[in-house]
């Protein structure tokens, strides 16, 4: 019946003894043909399909035609019935999400506001990737580097963070993120709850001063001040059992010189503690005073870092 009174509706169209909100229902049922999204090869199927209807309209009663009309006569019947050029000319246009990207240089750091509130504080070397304006379902980002994240807690709405080898879950909390190239990957936690989980469905939910690593390809727990591990945020230097080599590639995040290590003379040994200092020569002072690491500036942006035997 649907597909009769649709093929009635053409042939008044094509005749030219159609009303006009019915002529004016054809037009837009084609002209949705076009305009409705897809994919490449269902645009271009479309197009002809409206290429050929417009085509064999001016032919009248054609068998093309009517193998036209039965091809159409379901899916037309159906926008018809559900409400005619109406529906057709409303047909919501799908939504494309826009992205926002911040990078920070060594030596920077930039603080974010989220489109729910959530605040990022995002450390040197870093970029992140999140929506302008977080879907319905979640609040899905992408982490490269550190950042700290304070977020608005939304009992249904989890906020999850990919970052390397961790995706981050959580509702609302307070927590960092590392996830630099070369150095270990963690989580700490500062307040609230935070499910963490790797590539290989190993998760683990973590709370205040409590702290996650990926090491081998094993997450690891321990127990950290949360406040002394995420002192960057105060602009200190932190450095846990660091080797010389992490020991370079903080100093050089931090303050953006390059750092070259001579152990020919003396190894260096681990490193931890907190240093402050606007000026990496604050930090190289202390360092020679507590252990006996001794600096030698090569030029503008490098230094040399030793200990005499």
């Amino acid at each position: 019946m649907k597909e009769r009174l649709f093929k009635k509706l053409l042939e008044k169209y094509e005749k030219g003894n159609a009303t006009s909100r019915e002529k004016r229902a054809v037009e837009l049922f084609l002209t949705s043909l076009q305009e409705t999204g897809g994919s490449p090869s269902e645009r271009e199927y479309e197009h002809q399909l409206k290429y050929r209807i417009l085509k064999n309209i001016k032919k009248k009663g054609t068998q093309r035609t009517r193998q036209i009309y039965q091809a159409i006569a379901v899916a037309a019947a159906l926008l018809l019935m559900l409400g005619s050029y109406a529906y057709i000319s409303n047909f919501p246009s799908p939504e494309l999400t826009e992205y926002s990207e911040i990078i920070t240089r060594k030596g920077e750091q930039k603080s974010i506001i989220l489109s729910d509130s959530s605040q990022v504080i995002l450390n040197a070397d870093s970029r992140i990737i999140f929506p302008k304006k977080f879907s319905q379902e979640e609040r899905a980002i992408k982490l490269e580097g550190e950042a700290y994240f304070s977020v608005t807690h939304e009992k249904n709405r989890p906020f999850v963070i990919s970052s390397g080898n961790f995706v981050t879950q959580v509702l609302g909390t307070r927590f960092t993120v590392r996830n630099y190239p070369e150095e270990t990957s963690e989580v700490v936690v500062l307040s609230g709850k935070v499910r963490v989980s790797d590539k290989i469905n190993q998760s683990q939910i973590i709370t205040k001063n409590q702290r996650i690593r990926l090491v081998n390809n094993k997450i690891l727990l321990d127990q950290v001040n949360s406040e002394m591990v995420t002192s960057w945020l105060q602009k200190k230097v932190h450095f846990e059992e660091s080797t010389p080599a992490e020991l370079a590639r903080i100093l050089n995040r931090r303050y953006d010189i390059k750092v070259l290590i001579d152990e020919s003379r003396a190894g260096l040994p681990p490193l931890s503690g907190n240093f402050s200092g606007e000026s990496i020569w604050d930090v190289l002072e202390s360092l020679e005073f507590i252990f006996g690491i001794e600096n030698r500036k090569i030029n503008r942006d490098t230094i040399e870092l030793f200990k005499n035997k």
